[in-house]
């Protein structure tokens, strides 16, 4: 049995083909062990922020300080689960969990224009957060 040129042409380019496939999608399912995976370090600032400093607010002007003081204890919880671990952001979360603190003694003393002062500051601080 004799085989043209073509055909044998064809069967080697298929085969070559083959080969390099298997060996791609070996490597695409199973990387090397040196190369380090690098998941992407996006957060985005979670909307409960500035709706839990609202409602400390609302609270404040409603003069219901309790409610207040629940709302603040839900905000510093959210806080600490969302605050970086990284140094990149240590001035600003330093500087939101002494906000933090400060708006807190403001609700214990009950000083209104402080609170709502105090809550328009951390709305700024969470959005040059994100």
């Amino acid at each position: 049995m004799k085989l043209s040129h073509k055909y044998l042409i064809f069967l080697v380019v298929i085969l070559i083909g083959l080969a390099f496939f298997s060996t791609f999608q070996a490597y695409v399912e199973f990387p090397e062990k040196d190369s380090e995976i690098v998941e992407p370090q996006t957060r985005s600032i979670n909307p409960n922020f500035q709706n839990l400093i609202d409602k400390i607010a609302q609270a404040a002007i409603n003069d219901d300080w309790n409610l207040c003081n629940y709302y603040l204890d839900q905000l510093q919880t959210l806080w600490d689960d969302f605050k970086p671990k990284s140094a990149d952001a240590l001035s600003l979360t330093a500087e939101i969990n002494r906000t933090l603190s400060e708006l807190n003694f403001l609700v214990i003393e009950q000083n209104k224009s402080k609170v709502i002062e105090s809550a328009s500051k951390l709305i700024k601080m969470f959005s040059d957060f994100s």
